[in-house]
């Protein structure tokens, strides 16, 4: 049970950093295609990582999560409140999944695969799984923001485990 509540942490931790964020962006900059490609902005970094959290969820009540199955509502990426919101919801939705047993089993599809490839997992895997995704398509968020000349703050979009790296190393100083 405490594994689960730290990987619950993590993710609600990365999901609050994200809230922040958005509450700190201008809608402008938020809902701008990116320079290289209209589908990288900001805002459409935001909705994939809000979507893999609501197929996750979603898959937690049935057994089976299907990323591949997720909505991609253009809206989430035009509207920085909306975004927001919805991780709110998913921080807290992952709040409520306290009791959930890390190891209880899922049978998980990957996006970009066929729709009859599933593979086994569990609550705890999948939690880290969506951590690590989290934080690296963040990490892209603040290179977007810098190229926009916006400084995100300096932790966000950094692995946890840089985190801790950097803080021991402030400490040896």
């Amino acid at each position: 049970m405490e594994r689960n509540r730290t990987l619950i942490a993590e993710n609600v931790a990365v999901l609050l950093q994200g809230g922040e964020l958005l509450d700190s962006l201008s809608s402008d900059v938020y809902a701008r295609e990116g320079r290289f490609d209209a589908r990288s902005g900001i805002g459409a970094h935001f909705r994939h990582c809000v979507e893999f959290y609501a197929s996750f969820l979603d898959g937690v009540r049935s057994g089976r999560v299907d990323y591949g199955a997720r909505p991609r509502d253009r809206r989430l990426e035009r509207d920085r409140e909306l975004a927001r919101n919805r991780m709110w919801e998913i921080a807290n939705a992952l709040d409520a999944l306290d009791g959930a047993d890390a190891e209880a089993p899922l049978v998980v599809r990957a996006e970009g695969v066929a729709h009859d490839e599933w593979s086994c997992s569990s609550v705890g895997r999948e939690l880290q799984v969506l951590s690590s995704h989290t934080v690296h398509h963040f990490a892209l968020v603040a290179l977007l923001l810098r190229l926009e000349g916006v400084e995100p703050p300096e932790e966000f979009g950094v692995a946890p485990s840089t985190l801790e790296y950097w803080r021991s190393q402030e400490c040896a100083r």
